[in-house]
């Protein structure tokens, strides 16, 4: 008989003819006039019928595979909090969490999902934050999993070393380390400043500066070479679009940069700032309260000219360089440790520690469950590991920061 019903399968209500291939049936083949009567679960289509049985047959499946998990699970699978059944499309499958994955490092976890990816001969997936292994059981799929942590990333109303506002702004930004408020956020042109610095503070680097600079640089030493009481610092005036200049004192800098900026004011106004790293930084600001709006790219850098040696006068570079050396010294046991790119809960090497430099600490360093025998593991962080340990958050930054705390190493002990 077909009725107007809803389809067992697709839920729409429409004419329903077909029965389950397991509903009782007359000595003709024929559906059973009794049991449709009663009105049973029918389907609008054979199409529907054939996939809700197969359905039911498939849930049957999972619920023996799920058994055979619980009574002998494979050796390559690891601790899990519970298995759940749940419907996958056309067919049932399994699904348990990971158990423990939480106080696991990650590369800990990820070995422990290869050893099902090996067995299974498929790739580990990673879908939302979700990293996924997947496998067979008795004719079922199955998966193990865990959920990667995720971090909202709070963007500051401002630079932390000049007035650019960047929340809201669309300008764009560098974080320096990790910490969803601690951390230093920085604007682009900041950034590059504290590269110039550092580029600057070496003397094998002086000749990254442009060549005009380095020509006055190298005259003003030949001049000072023979002065009786030569001045201390110089002044480098930086403005885009123009050419870098020096001066003897800041305020001929900062006038320059002032010619410059009166070019681009098309009737705003601007002032001075000096950042943390002693830089003078020039803004535009409210004509209303002198308030800074944002950068405008003029900037005058303070520089110490000894005999051959040209380095940016940073006062407060030194006494975070000694405040950094006592911190460090506590942690690890020395002012001036040497330091390497570690892999984070990010699964990347974005991650800055100490090299570890406890005792049998190769032993250490191993990931000692790997298909196909113990490797080493440079990149880890283990128990033996000092702190501070810390993510970047970019594979490019965390390099950089690397050579350039090494290089700070190498320079000599903290007096």
């Amino acid at each position: 008989m077909t009725y107007i019903s809803e389809c067992g399968y697709c839920h729409e209500t429409q004419f329903t003819g077909w029965y389950s291939k397991s509903a009782p049936r007359d000595m003709y083949g024929r559906i059973d006039r009794d049991y449709s009567d009663r009105r049973p679960v029918a389907y609008c289509s054979e199409e529907h019928r054939d996939a809700a049985d197969a359905l039911r047959e498939s849930a049957a499946a999972a619920a023996v595979a799920l058994g055979e998990l619980l009574v002998e699970a494979p050796e390559w699978l690891p601790p899990v909090n519970q298995w759940e059944a749940y419907e996958d499309g056309d067919t049932w499958s399994l699904s348990a969490s990971f158990r423990g994955a939480d106080d696991l490092g990650e590369s800990v976890r990820h070995a422990r999902l290869q050893k099902i990816a090996a067995a299974s001969g498929r790739p580990i997936e990673e879908t939302g934050g979700i990293v996924r292994a997947r496998f067979a059981w008795h004719g079922v799929e199955a998966a193990v999993w865990y959920l990667r942590p995720s971090k909202q990333w709070v963007t500051p109303d401002r630079c932390a070393t000049c007035p650019t506002a960047l929340a809201g702004t669309g300008t764009p930004f560098v974080r320096l380390g990790e910490g969803d408020t601690e951390a230093p956020v920085i604007c682009l042109p900041c950034r590059d400043r504290m590269q110039a610095a550092w580029i600057a503070s070496h003397d094998s680097a002086v000749s990254n500066l442009p060549l005009k600079v380095v020509a006055e640089l190298n005259d003003l030493r030949a001049r000072l070479a023979g002065m009786a009481n030569p001045p201390r610092d110089v002044f480098l005036a930086m403005y885009d679009g123009a050419e870098p200049e020096l001066f003897t004192t800041v305020e001929a800098a900062r006038e320059f940069c002032d010619d410059v900026a009166k070019i681009d004011a098309h009737g705003r106004y601007w002032d001075w700032t000096v950042n943390e790293f002693g830089v003078h930084l020039q803004f535009w600001a409210h004509p209303d309260d002198d308030r800074p709006i944002s950068e405008t790219s003029g900037s005058v850098t303070a520089l110490v000219v000894q005999g051959d040696e040209v380095r940016p006068v940073n006062e407060t570079l030194v006494k975070a360089r000694e405040a950094a050396a006592g911190m460090l010294a506590a942690d690890t046991g020395e002012h001036r440790p040497m330091w390497r790119v570690i892999i984070t809960d990010s699964e990347s090497p974005t991650g800055v520690a100490p090299v570890c430099t406890a005792e049998d600490s190769g032993e250490h360093h191993v990931i000692a469950d790997f298909p196909g025998g113990p490797i080493p593991d440079p990149e880890g962080v283990y128990d033996c590991c000092p702190d501070p340990q810390f993510d970047t958050y970019s594979t490019i930054l965390a390099p950089y920061l690397v050579e350039l705390l090494n290089a700070d190493t190498e320079g000599g002990e903290v007096a």
